[in-house]
């Protein structure tokens, strides 16, 4: 896990939370590396789901609350993490709340990442990219203004308040998907749903479909280049693309003695 990578050896690991975990997503991955995790969200639609995957023998519990005001005595926490939610909150509130609740030398982690595109090994991934950026660029009305702490990477928010934090952006995941795949990704955009909401589904599918049409010619142009690029799957209009998601990451140790 890259975050226990970046983190001091000797680091505690009894207790982490999860704010605004949602699904579970960014919960479940912690599991290998704590005794106690608990996930917290506001929508108990969403915990009820995330509730669905648990073993019953699992270390992990789900509970329905808001991140500034977390469930937990006072230093008694060694880890808190806030993946893709931070822009939601009231920021200073729930520092103050996280600063309750850490044990000292206990760690806060805000993380987020952008929006998913074409791997650099695909052919012509900037124009592709491209494509994708223009895509968004007609829905953005339809997003809601905090969508804009997330595209600057949460750089304009106010920062984790420990003077022993960093910000860390050299993870990305990659996955062997298909062009299809990626336009199923960006019909989960919560902005293309509100597009398609008020322009109707005509207007939204042929939006999709002068997207995936561009990136098939582009992909058809790349055939004969030195680059591999499965020709048989292409005829059938069903290409391969490896599709990337950077991660950008914040952390903050809590001192062991008050900070002047």
């Amino acid at each position: 896990m890259q975050l226990t990578r970046l983190c001091q050896p000797q680091w505690n690991r009894e207790r982490a939370v999860d704010v605004g975990c949602g699904s579970g997503q960014s919960t479940f991955v912690l599991q290998p590396h704590f005794k106690e995790i608990i996930g917290i969200d506001v929508s108990s639609t969403q915990i009820e789901e995330a509730k669905k995957l648990l073993n019953h023998d699992s270390t992990i519990t789900f509970k329905v609350g808001p991140g500034e005001s977390l469930p937990f005595l006072d230093r008694s926490c060694d880890l808190v993490t806030c993946c893709q939610t931070i822009h939601w909150l009231d920021i200073p509130k729930f520092y103050s709340e996280v600063d309750r609740i850490l044990k000292p030398g206990g760690i806060l982690a805000v993380f987020g990442y952008h929006f998913t595109g074409p791997s650099p090994n695909v052919p012509n991934h900037k124009e592709i990219e491209k494509l994708r950026k223009e895509l968004y660029e007609i829905t953005q009305p339809f997003w809601d203004s905090k969508r804009a702490l997330v595209d600057q990477g949460y750089t304009t928010i106010p920062q984790i308040p420990y003077s022993n934090s960093f910000r860390d952006e050299s993870h990305y995941t990659d996955v062997e998907g298909t062009l299809d795949d990626f336009i199923g990704y960006i019909t989960t955009w919560s902005g293309f749903r509100a597009f398609q909401n008020v322009q109707g589904n005509l207007e939204a599918g042929q939006l999709l479909q002068t997207f995936r049409d561009k990136c098939l010619d582009l992909l058809l142009k790349s055939a004969d280049s030195e680059v591999e690029v499965h020709r048989e799957d292409l005829l059938l209009s069903t290409p391969k693309v490896a599709l990337r998601t950077n991660y950008f990451l914040l952390v903050g140790q809590k001192p062991d003695h008050p900070e002047k």
